[in-house]
């Protein structure tokens, strides 16, 4: 798969949010490259022949419909979930169950979304714009 921004011609498919983007690509980052490339073929139906880790990422981020869909996959396990909301400050109890963290890791994203607008905001007036 060559690595553009878009899987073809016209544009991206994927449903998942600018945010839950980021946050989908760097918890399958804790994913063993295996189970990467697996998940790649079963998102994309086998259509897709990634050359590397990073193309089977973008794959799967592409073509996923959405992100409960792509974070209930079986390959996605629950103990990567909480790896990965542990290195973002989110504590949750070891014992908490897949639905939960995935329910976490949207509302984790879904706070992310007004700190992004402030801090773009903020850099903007500190370049001396009054947004006025």
């Amino acid at each position: 798969m060559a690595s553009s921004s878009a899987p073809f011609p016209g544009g991206e498919m994927s449903g998942l949010s600018h945010l839950e983007t980021k946050g989908c690509h760097n918890l399958l980052g804790l994913l063993d490259t295996d189970k990467i490339m697996a998940l790649c073929d079963t998102i994309a139906n086998r259509l897709m022949q990634p050359v590397n880790r990073q193309d089977a990422i973008h794959a799967i981020l592409v073509y996923s419909q959405n992100v409960e869909g792509l974070l209930r996959h079986k390959k996605v396990h629950g103990e990567v979930k909480f790896k990965y909301l542990a290195a973002q400050g989110v504590v949750v109890l070891p014992s908490t169950e897949k639905h939960n963290l995935i329910q976490y890791a949207k509302g984790y994203w879904e706070k992310q979304s007004p700190k992004l607008k402030e801090t773009s905001r903020t850099s903007y007036t500190d370049r001396g714009h009054t947004g006025l």
